[in-house]
């Protein structure tokens, strides 16, 4: 439910099958050989980006994308209808009353288990998106259930897994790995994202040392100067000292979606007001800002500024994307081909104040790429799935 496959660790040539299931999220592989996927295949997935994402180990050649049509999951049945694609793959309905206890003495003290609501991001779902989470370019994944023994860690340790580092990536250029599981930054431990993102909203450049597991042993790694999280709090907004608004001229910002209350071009007039702004309607999942900055330019620096309405919009939950594309390249943001992810923030942590800065910055004497387009992929911040009253979004570029 709500999740994929997640092979751990094969021997070369195993000969292992994955075919003819459901997944509704893309393969998971950790340690695994080249060419593991020979032999996973005919399953069906939720979006093309997820039976996409392993195209490189050679399966899912002939699996598909599509709602699985399933019958009735609130109640837990997983029947799927006669005409979901899936049937057309060679996957065949069972009976949701043959399997579990049936014992009737265990049946009288058995627990009923809380059926999860259904996600699906390609189709109808009956819980939220979860956004793609970034740091320095490298996505980002937080282990759960029994994915700790793929690293040799203690289940309570936990950690963050980096699933892809690309080659060109400043996590690559900082000596990481995909498949490094990170578990402590400058002493603290780290077990999940919240907690990564707890760290890095504090440390504001300083040096990293991580404490990591490679290939099944610990590992210790300073990293040298890498793009950093900077951010400040003001109750008045006037009152920031260190990341401090201004206007931005011929600048154009559009949205993904329509948004509420005010125009989109009051987020580039370097004012702060307490209100809305041009805020996603509530509910919104992954609605995106995007600014064009008429020409490609290296980018030392990308700023955002909330105003924390009726006491729970303040904070910022967003993942940010460059594109150097001479045109438009649209809003499919997981298209690597057009987008670049640079990085995630999260000021949950965050003290909350009136108005709240952040900043994706460079270390000095760098840039964070050179980019035309700038991205910011928000998602709601509170229990009732309210969005972010954004007032202002910043871009600074070296001239």
């Amino acid at each position: 439910m709500n999740n994929g496959f997640h092979p751990h660790v094969w021997f070369d040539d195993s000969a292992s099958e994955f075919h003819h299931n459901i997944t509704m999220k893309a393969h998971v592989g950790i340690g695994q050989p080249e060419g593991w996927g020979k032999l996973i295949d005919r399953n069906l997935f939720m979006t093309e980006a997820d039976r996409a994402r392993n195209a490189g180990s050679g399966g899912d050649a002939n699996s598909a994308v599509g709602d699985p049509k399933f019958l009735d999951p609130a109640s837990g049945d997983f029947r799927v209808a006669d005409d979901s694609p899936v049937l057309k793959l060679g996957f065949t309905n069972f009976q949701m009353d043959r399997f579990g206890v049936k014992k009737p003495s265990l049946k009288a003290i058995a627990q009923t288990p809380v059926i999860p609501a259904v996600q699906m991001s390609g189709g109808a779902s009956q819980a939220p998106a979860a956004p793609e989470l970034f740091w320095l370019g490298a996505s980002l994944h937080g282990i759960v259930g029994e994915e700790f023994s793929a690293f040799g860690v203690n289940k309570n340790d936990a950690g963050i897994q980096l699933v892809k580092v690309p080659a060109d990536s400043a996590a690559a250029r900082a000596g990481l790995r995909a498949n490094d599981l990170i578990q402590g930054v400058n002493g603290p431990k780290v077990s999940n994202t919240n907690h990564l993102f707890a760290v890095l909203n504090t440390a504001d450049g300083a040096p990293l040392k991580l404490r990591l597991i490679r290939n099944q042993k610990p590992v210790e790694l300073a990293l040298p100067a890498t793009p950093f999280i900077s951010t400040e709090t003001a109750d008045d907004a006037k009152g920031f000292t260190k990341l401090i608004p201004s206007p931005s001229k011929n600048i154009t910002i559009t949205a993904s979606q329509q948004v509420d209350n005010d125009p989109l071009n009051i987020l580039t007039d370097g004012i702060l007001a307490a209100g809305y702004g041009p805020v996603f309607t509530n509910g919104i999942q992954l609605g995106i800002y995007k600014m064009n900055l008429g020409s490609a330019q290296p980018v030392s620096s990308i700023s955002s500024w909330s105003f924390n309405q009726n006491g729970n919009r303040g904070r910022q939950f967003v993942t940010i994307y460059g594109s150097n594309f001479e045109t438009d390249p649209g809003w499919n943001i997981k298209d690597a081909g057009k987008f670049t992810p640079l990085g995630s923030i999260d000021t949950a942590s965050v003290p909350a104040a009136n108005f709240t800065a952040a900043s994706l910055r460079a270390p000095s004497g760098s840039s964070l790429g050179t980019f035309r387009w700038i991205a910011w992929e928000t998602s709601p911040v509170n229990s009732i799935s309210e969005n972010t009253a954004w007032q202002e979004l910043s871009v600074e570029t070296i001239r």
